[in-house]
């Protein structure tokens, strides 16, 4: 009878320690990169407004300087979750390193909102893209998003890219001064460094990316399939608190451009200008991304040569744990 008692007792605790086990949330490594991930900024310094970090899974955020290394992790299996451009999601599924979905929207460009625009010196006299025959570019990255909306504008204008003009990578914290010294004659600004051109003086808007894209699926959240398949209830809980991040955002904008501050550290008299106004990117607010434009970027880039196969946006896109989705 005794040792039934026994091993009654032991049971009971091993079932115990099981169900204990059993609650503990799953952690997650999620790739993130500056700046303009604003939702994740809150999720990583405000998790007190979330409802299901520390319960449901817990996030182990891993800093990428670009979205190509996130691909890139996401391949070597060294991430669950990460932030994604367009062009980046593109080629990773056309190189079938990895199978992953987006599973939300981070930043977009749409009329009303901010575009990528490339700039000229007042001082040039350039105010037309015809005119940068024979001139010097300036391309953040050759090869990225931006690149390919340049070339596309230049084309667009009866420019070859190739022939035409001389495109040299220039890093956007420089391509302001290369600008103004004549050593490019434009280059690409995303915020914040247009706003800044333009409190600096002496800068043109030329064009934006709004001529090749009207609606541009900057930045997206994606997952590998297999984390999906493994913990669906991970990526449920994950998206309901990325909405509730980014209501908190929006409604608090004065805490949330302090934390934008901290991470990114640009000056918030210059977040001030433009930050969550029509100024600034668009931000899904229920963090749905927006599945025509990015077929739209899929079809430029197979027409373009950039990937060789046609992607199709509905079966990249996952929404089925999405609270918001219809």
């Amino acid at each position: 009878m005794k040792a039934l008692r026994s091993i009654v007792v032991l049971l009971g605790l091993a079932l115990a320690s099981g169900a204990a086990l059993a609650q503990e949330p799953v952690k997650v490594k999620i790739g993130w990169g500056i700046p303009v991930e604003n939702v994740k900024y809150i999720m990583m310094k405000k998790p007190e407004v979330l409802k299901h970090h520390g319960k449901v899974y817990t996030v182990d955020w891993v800093n990428f300087p670009t979205t190509p290394p996130q691909a890139q992790a996401l391949a070597a299996g060294q991430i669950e979750g990460a932030t994604l451009a367009s062009i980046s999601l593109a080629k990773l599924l056309d190189s079938g390193a990895a199978d992953v979905k987006v599973v939300a929207g981070i930043i977009e460009e749409r009329p009303g909102y901010f575009s990528t625009t490339w700039l000229v010196s007042e001082a040039s006299g350039i105010t037309k893209v015809e005119e940068l025959r024979g001139k010097t570019i300036g391309t953040s990255v050759y090869g990225g998003l931006t690149n390919i909306v340049g070339r596309a504008v230049l084309k667009k204008h009866g420019l070859d890219p190739d022939k035409d003009v001389k495109i040299v990578e220039v890093p956007f914290r420089v391509m302001q001064e290369n600008i103004k010294k004549g050593q490019i004659a434009t280059g690409e600004q995303p915020q914040h460094f247009y706003t800044a051109a333009h409190k600096a003086g002496g800068f043109r808007d030329l064009f934006n990316a709004r001529e090749i894209f009207p609606e541009l699926p900057i930045l997206l959240h994606v997952f590998r399939t297999d984390f999906i398949a493994k913990h669906p209830e991970v990526v449920r809980a994950f998206l309901e608190d990325w909405v509730i991040a980014a209501d908190w955002m929006l409604k608090n904008r004065a805490e949330a451009m302090e934390v934008y501050a901290q991470v990114t550290r640009i000056p918030k008299e210059l977040l001030q200008e433009y930050f969550l106004t029509n100024k600034d990117y668009y931000y899904p607010p229920e963090g749905l991304p927006n599945v025509p434009a990015v077929q739209k970027v899929f079809d430029h880039l197979l027409e373009t040569k950039e990937i060789a196969k046609r992607l199709d946006a509905r079966e990249v896109v996952d929404l089925r744990y999405h609270p918001k989705a219809r």
